[in-house]
């Protein structure tokens, strides 16, 4: 009678754990469908933003679209997708008289509207984020009257300068909600595909300690996730009494904000790894809005 029950008790330890496992995988499989259609409607959205200028935009993928192409440098629009109640942000990537701001890459603190540590890309913070900031919040308060007093999710995404610019404008919107700016907003997300690295390591810590769920999308070998090198020499403007020179060398440390996920050809990116020179200078193709768009469909 003993060895019958124990025999019965695991029995049904086994079935339980059986069933609980089925459950687990049921869950994990609709998280990744569900993270799969997130990535592929901000894809779509990037995609979108490079075609606001030409006027070949789909329409059917978000309501009350506005679009703000006025700088000369920082270009996005915002649009209401209604299937997840989610307000999107998205910017566009470098447009043909927006380079200046990517080689201004001197590392300078931030001191706008608030006190963060740590050191951000010069050219993508004060030239192409504190023009444009003032406009997405009032658009957002816009977007909140609209829906009263019910809660509502933001993603903010883009590819290239404008998938850095979203990770600058996420932290920035989540440290507007912290101290009250912003409210009846559910959640801040960003989905940043190929973007340049736009702060120090200790940024990074502050970005990572904002608790925004973040991705950052890089496919294949792509040359833009790569710079500015993670260890970037440069020049400081600096005074000291007892000597004439006003600009001394200094090394800048660049690092992502958060965890990269590599997509694309899974031997490719092994092979160029294994290459010194293809790892260090990777490769322009992957950097296209198309390729990214084939690499994402392929996504389990």
């Amino acid at each position: 009678m003993e060895l019958q029950a124990i025999w019965i008790v695991l029995f049904i330890v086994v079935l339980i754990t059986l069933i609980t496992g089925i459950g687990t995988f049921k869950e994990t499989r609709d998280n990744k469908t569900r993270r799969k259609s997130l990535i592929v409607t901000a894809m779509k959205a990037c995609i979108n933003a490079y075609k606001g200028e030409e006027g070949k935009v789909d329409e059917t993928l978000f309501e009350d679209v506005k679009w703000f192409y006025e700088h000369h440098s920082a270009k996005f629009f915002i649009g209401w997708h209604k299937e997840t109640e989610t307000l999107y942000i998205v910017f566009r990537g470098t447009p043909k008289d927006g380079w200046g701001a990517n080689f201004d890459y001197k590392q300078i603190k931030w001191n706008f509207q608030f006190l963060v540590k740590g050191r951000w890309h010069r050219g993508f913070l004060k030239h192409d984020m504190l023009a444009v900031i003032n406009t997405i919040y009032d658009c957002i308060n816009e977007f909140q009257i609209k829906r009263g007093s019910r809660p509502f999710k933001i993603i903010v995404t883009g590819h290239s300068k404008g998938g850095s610019l979203s990770l600058l404008c996420a932290f920035w919107l989540r440290k507007m909600q912290s101290v009250g700016l912003l409210c009846n907003i559910q959640k801040i997300a960003c989905i940043s595909f190929a973007p340049a690295r736009v702060c120090s390591p200790i940024g990074a810590k502050q970005y990572k300690r904002a608790g925004i769920p973040t991705m950052i999308i890089k496919n294949g070998n792509d040359t833009v996730s790569k710079v500015p090198f993670v260890c970037t020499p440069g020049l400081v403007q600096r005074k000291y009494k007892f000597f004439k020179w006003k600009f001394w060398p200094t090394i800048q440390l660049w690092k992502h904000p958060a965890k990269v996920t590599h997509i694309g050809r899974a031997w490719y990116i092994v092979l160029m790894h294994l290459l010194p020179f293809a790892r260090f200078f990777g490769n322009p193709l992957d950097h296209k809005p198309e390729n990214y768009m084939k690499s994402v469909m392929k996504l389990k």
